[in-house]
């Protein structure tokens, strides 16, 4: 495993650019390419977890480092001088804690995962006047312990819901945040948690608490029904 300057010859250009965002890694057959932005000139460690930090040098802007071997599931940090470690905020998965409001113990770490297939779908094109709209909490919307959602708090319980919703004749939901958040990073006293997800720390990866499986697959199926 290592790490050079240098694109790979496998890398899929114009698939990564239809599936995920632009500075998300990319998985090839010979290893991963990891880029940054960033506004300084000091050198740049991208941390892999089992594995050898890479320095990454060069002025402000664009940084990126190809690491030979490293394929999907990798979890890494990025950080300035082995400082605190930083989350990618173009990774489509984090790595940490399963079940919502519980610890065991995890740290917060980006996750390399190979783009999901383009989506083939026709938008809805329900006219503005003839629009409902209802904002919603995936965890809150699904969580009750009476209700008959058998996937409760997550996507795939939203997608339960979903008969229902267009039964009342909503034609679009709005949902509140959805993407990681750390719900202990909360200042008001021991014992709460942060419900709403004002806080993301990585805005493209479905949270993965609010998943019963995979949450990107489980988040695009939801989208999708």
């Amino acid at each position: 495993m290592g790490g050079a300057l240098r694109r790979p010859s496998s890398y899929p250009i114009d698939a990564a650019r239809a599936c995920v965002p632009p500075m998300a890694p990319v998985v090839t057959k010979e290893g991963t390419l990891f880029r940054v932005l960033t506004d300084s000139d000091r050198p740049l460690l991208l941390q892999l977890q089992g594995g050898p930090t890479l320095t990454v040098e060069g002025p402000a802007g664009l940084r990126e480092v190809f690491a030979e071997g490293v394929g999907e599931g990798q979890a890494y940090t990025w950080a300035f001088d082995a400082g605190r470690p930083l989350l990618d905020p173009h990774a489509l998965a984090v790595d940490g804690p399963e079940r919502f409001g519980q610890t065991d113990g995890r740290d917060f770490r980006s996750l390399v995962v190979a783009p999901p297939p383009p989506i083939d779908f026709e938008r809805p094109r329900t006219p503005l006047e003839s629009s409902v709209l209802y904002e919603l909490h995936v965890r809150g919307y699904t969580n009750d312990p009476g209700g008959d959602v058998v996937n409760k708090g997550t996507f795939a319980g939203l997608t339960e819901r979903i008969p229902y919703l267009v039964d009342l004749g909503i034609t679009a939901v709005e949902l509140l945040p959805t993407c990681e958040f750390d719900e202990h990073e909360v200042p008001r006293g021991e014992g709460r948690v942060n419900f709403w997800g004002y806080s993301p720390i990585s805005w493209f990866a479905p949270n993965r608490r609010y998943a019963a499986s995979d949450p990107i697959t489980e988040f695009r199926e939801m989208a999708l029904a």
